[in-house]
């Protein structure tokens, strides 16, 4: 997902192979990210991971209640001042500069004290989150180096819901030619909604071109189709 462009892509499996071959690692691309280790390939300096997820790690670090449960409950009171802090950024009554500064030298360095102090708190579990954290340490804060990147994945898993649900309804196709149909209109739906563009006309006109060997409809951005 990008500001204008959305593409879906539907595999049966979720090996780390799949997402290589769907970004180019040469292209400078910063991607936003759970831990899934299916990304492991892409740089870590190019990656923001999302805090939507951490917060739930956290949250799970206090629902174990253990030697973990202040680990826990410590990061996610530093991610609520940080997003405290991004949420004003966001709207305009504070700048971009400020959450740079606050975010170097007040939330990092507590989150990274906090991370190392309690990678070996007893809990295995938290223990190893933690280790896991430290490991792609530059990745929490990208969005505090690039400007216009975002703490979170919010907008791509908001997009995901619908199709989500579809599939749990519908059990989802039974073919890779299925597969990529279904990704082929959910690409072309959501990408037409990011562009303001009416979906029916779109895809009246991609069955024109078919039909007239005509060049088709393209929704990419830099395009005059």
């Amino acid at each position: 997902m990008t500001a204008q462009v959305t593409v879906f892509h539907v595999d049966p499996s979720r090996a780390g192979t799949v997402a290589q071959d769907l970004v180019d690692i040469e292209a400078g691309t910063i991607l936003t990210t759970d831990r899934y280790t299916g990304y492991l390939f892409w740089p870590v300096e190019r990656r923001q991971l999302c805090w939507a997820y951490l917060r739930r790690d956290f949250q799970d670090m206090i629902n174990r209640s253990n030697a973990g449960t202040k680990i826990g409950e410590d990061l996610l009171f530093l991610s609520d001042l940080m997003f405290d802090t991004w949420h004003r950024v966001r709207d305009g009554t504070l700048q971009w500069k400020t959450l740079r500064y606050r975010i170097e030298h007040w939330y990092r360095p507590d989150v990274h004290q906090t991370l190392e102090a309690d990678s070996r708190c007893g809990c295995p579990k938290t223990e190893a989150t933690c280790c896991d954290l430290l490991a792609l340490e530059p990745a929490l804060w990208t969005f505090a180096r690039v400007e216009g990147i975002e703490p979170t994945n919010n907008a791509a898993e908001k997009l995901q819901r619908h199709p989500a649900q579809w599939r749990k309804t519908s059990y989802g196709s039974d073919s890779l030619t299925g597969d990529r149909f279904v990704a082929n209109i959910l690409s072309i739906l959501a990408t037409c909604r990011q562009q303001g563009k009416r979906v029916l006309k779109v895809l009246t006109a991609c069955s024109q071109a078919v039909l007239t060997g005509s060049p088709p409809l393209s929704l990419l951005p830099y395009t005059t189709s």
